[in-house]
């Protein structure tokens, strides 16, 4: 880049220098005209060199960083609400995270909860499984409890 920038110098400084050279009439017009061209083709040469493949590798990059996120916070959330589950004493359920980016804000659309091989504790036999582990997600995430859904 500085390389073209020094190079523009270059052509303007020989612009006026050459301006007092010039003869007057029709000449002079003529050589203004040829010197416009390779002043023009000095400016636009960086432009050619633009590589816009690059462009679109950096925008593919900021997706793929964008979607690394977005795993990375799934995953904390699933780990958070099996300690939950653990702390509890409620043994053997599996957490899928659903998750969306949107204008870079993070939002989890749905939650998955398999309880097909659940073990709990003697306190929370008698109790609604499906309310209690319900219960735990709501207070350990931020979702919506039409959005926990629990299969077997």
């Amino acid at each position: 880049m500085s390389a073209w920038l020094l190079s523009v110098i270059g052509v303007v400084f020989l612009a006026v220098l050459l301006d007092f050279v010039y003869p007057n009439g029709k000449t002079n017009a003529f050589c203004k005209s040829i010197f416009g061209i390779f002043a023009m083709i000095m400016l636009i040469y960086p432009l050619v060199k633009i590589d816009i493949s690059s462009l679109s590798q950096t925008s593919m990059s900021f997706i793929s960083l964008e979607e690394e996120i977005r795993k990375s916070k799934d995953e904390y959330y699933r780990l958070k609400l099996e300690n939950t589950f653990s702390n509890e004493n409620i043994i053997g359920v599996s957490v899928e995270i659903d998750s969306k980016m949107k204008d870079n804000d993070y939002y989890i659309s749905n939650v998955f909860v398999d309880i097909s091989s659940i073990v709990l504790s003697q306190d929370l036999e008698h109790k609604n499984k499906y309310e209690v582990i319900e219960e735990l997600i709501l207070k350990t995430i931020n979702v919506d409890k039409e959005n926990i859904i629990i299969y077997e």
